[in-house]
């Protein structure tokens, strides 16, 4: 963007004109030396000017928009990354309260095993349920940290500005 707003002023101007001085001196007769000078300007230089006024002036708005493009596609991928990191959040901490409801009916269920009143089958898939909600809570809290130093990135966070906090509950849909 610097670059066209530095060729604005330039396309308005026309160019220095070039001068030529030369003399020469002869070492025989007739004695005495031969001088030149010229000016030399491109004239068609100034019919060219408007144009290249125009061009400038489509450069520094393409620049412009390029710039500004930069910036909206930055802020759109800072709001989704935000709103999906505040979303996964929420999934953690109902995850982890599921979690505490499966590790309750995997107690009661060894209770029941232990008292014969369930068999090893109904054990094992309870058990297998407390497993698998557990991995998916680690999955859960292993993207939650991804998406959370992606977003430190895009907001070009660090060091003690990385201890931000999000609200646990996404808005509500409006009605």
């Amino acid at each position: 963007m610097w670059l066209s707003l530095a060729d604005l002023p330039d396309s308005g101007s026309i160019k220095q004109p070039w001068l030529y001085v030369g003399a020469r001196f002869t070492d025989r007769p007739p004695s005495g030396s031969n001088r030149e000078f010229a000016i030399v300007q491109d004239f068609l230089d100034l019919f060219l000017i408007t144009l290249r006024k125009k061009v400038a002036a489509n450069e520094r708005a393409r620049a412009k928009l390029r710039v500004v493009d930069a910036v909206l596609k930055i802020a759109s991928e800072l709001k989704t990354t935000f709103y999906t990191l505040q979303a996964k959040q929420q999934l953690f901490s109902r995850l982890t309260t599921l979690g505490a409801t499966n590790a309750a009916a995997l107690e009661f269920s060894q209770r029941l095993h232990d008292g014969g009143t369930t068999n090893d089958l109904e054990l094992a898939n309870q058990q297998a349920s407390y497993s698998q909600g557990r991995a998916d809570t680690a999955e859960i809290a292993a993207e939650v940290r991804t998406d959370r130093e992606e977003l430190n990135r895009l907001m070009g966070g660090w060091g003690p500005d990385t201890q931000w906090k999000v609200a646990d509950e996404l808005p509500s849909i409006p009605g």
